[in-house]
């Protein structure tokens, strides 16, 4: 009994002080949020095994506190399919103030790619850290992930001329 009481003390500690630290250092915690575009989709190259593109993210930080980038979840369908899905570690930072970018790339499989008239949906999640050693400790028990959603379509990029 003993055991359990402490389980569920224990437990409402956990959830409780969290949310009490939030509501006093909110404006500590969490600068202004980056904005983030998808800047390009380029084509780099076909082969036998499929054909590979470039995504360029650009983001645009309006705070005074660099944010280290930690992840970016990205994807691409075509003709409304998903054709491509991976999450890599930009390694980055958006600089305080300022503007930056940074490349990923999409490999679809040969034969994934349908017919048609190739339209394309791109969407990518960037996740990032704010500095501070409250954030860190709130970002390293997954309390708090922030993170900014980018979303692009259009026509795939062809292959310039003379490209296999």
């Amino acid at each position: 009994m003993r055991y359990m009481a402490r389980h569920v003390i224990s437990r409402a500690s956990a959830g409780t002080i969290p949310a009490l630290l939030l509501a006093g250092g909110c404006a500590v915690v969490m600068p202004p949020r980056p904005e983030a575009r998808v800047a390009d989709l380029r084509f780099v190259e076909r082969t036998a095994d499929g054909v590979l593109y470039e995504l360029e993210i650009e983001g645009a930080n309006r705070s005074e506190q660099d944010l280290r980038l930690e992840s970016v979840r990205y994807w691409l369908a075509v003709e409304g399919v998903r054709v491509f899905e991976a999450e890599r570690a930009p390694q980055a930072t958006f600089s305080s103030l300022g503007t930056r970018s940074f490349a990923a790339p999409i490999a679809v499989p040969a034969g994934s790619l349908p017919g048609g008239d190739d339209g394309y949906t791109l969407g990518a999640t960037v996740s990032y850290r704010t500095p501070g050693p409250l954030a860190k400790l709130f970002y390293d028990l997954g309390l708090i992930r922030p993170r900014v959603g980018v979303r692009a379509g259009g026509e795939l990029p062809a292959a310039p001329a003379g490209a296999p």
